[in-house]
């Protein structure tokens, strides 16, 4: 079964430190952490003891490292249910996927594997993925890429992090 500390990891290597990027969707982030979609997370208090701060810097604290572990485990792991997923491989790309994706991103993996597209993986969607072989990763990699590509084709504005989306991507 899939491990959280392997996938948040693999996550947190993509995400950087702290970031203020006009056009980004998100606003304010700090390890991924929209302040624009999660204001009321705790380690908000911190971030802003810390500033002012430059773009990708990273805070030393232990206590907001289990504050950034704590929310990507219960806002995006646990709902994936993530360790029922028997490959650790899909594992870490769906919840990279989700985290950088929302709902949107579980709707487009039970649509892949033939699931009901309701956003919500239960039972029966894990055991859909659990089924697949070791094709799901490269099918939900080009599903994730031609996603990307629609945002960009949708809103121009996004272009300037198609290649970063693609690296990304790419590099599971």
């Amino acid at each position: 079964m899939a491990v959280f500390k392997e996938a948040f990891n693999k996550v947190l290597k993509h995400e950087g430190g702290y970031a203020s990027v006009s056009n980004d969707a998100g606003g304010e982030t700090m390890y991924g952490i929209s302040r624009k979609y999660f204001p009321d997370w705790k380690g908000w208090a911190i971030i802003d003891r810390n500033k002012p701060l430059k773009h990708n810097k990273k805070i030393v604290s232990s206590e907001l490292d289990g504050l950034v572990s704590e929310f990507y485990r219960l806002n995006f792991w646990d709902k994936m249910r993530g360790t029922e997923i028997k490959d650790q491989p899909v594992a870490n790309f769906i919840f990279d996927f989700y985290v950088n994706s929302g709902r949107t991103a579980l709707i487009q993996v039970q649509r892949t594997i033939g699931a009901i597209d309701d956003g919500i993986f239960g039972a029966n969607t894990i055991v859909v993925i659990n089924n697949h072989g070791a094709e799901l990763l490269q099918t939900l990699k080009c599903v994730r890429i031609q996603f990307v590509r629609n945002i960009v084709k949708n809103n121009t504005s996004q272009n300037k992090f198609l290649i970063g989306w693609l690296s990304r991507i790419n590099s599971f």
